[in-house]
């Protein structure tokens, strides 16, 4: 079993390259990648560039040591609360 940090956007305030050495100097041997931040019908993977923006996460980790070996998704979206969308989900 690895030591993994959850990664999610709160980490936004260091540039990436900093955000993934400082990880793997605090000791962490891999990452957890929670996707949260989709929630936000702007953030990044809710767009066209989703892949490229998975695929530069995925390098960043791995390059620095701490590879991603866990991803799951947010529990709730916008708009879980709108009856038309609970018909369809149901």
């Amino acid at each position: 079993m690895k030591l993994v940090l959850n990664i999610s956007e709160e980490y936004d305030y260091f540039p990436l390259t900093q955000r993934t050495e400082m990880f793997k100097t605090a000791g962490f041997e891999g990452s957890d990648m929670g996707l949260f931040q989709m929630v936000k019908q702007d953030h990044g993977f809710n767009g066209e560039n989703w892949l490229s923006l998975a695929e530069e996460l995925k390098t960043a980790y791995a390059k620095a040591g701490v590879p991603i070996v866990q991803t799951h998704a947010p529990f709730q979206f916008k708009g879980m609360d709108d009856p038309i969308f609970r018909k369809e989900m149901s």
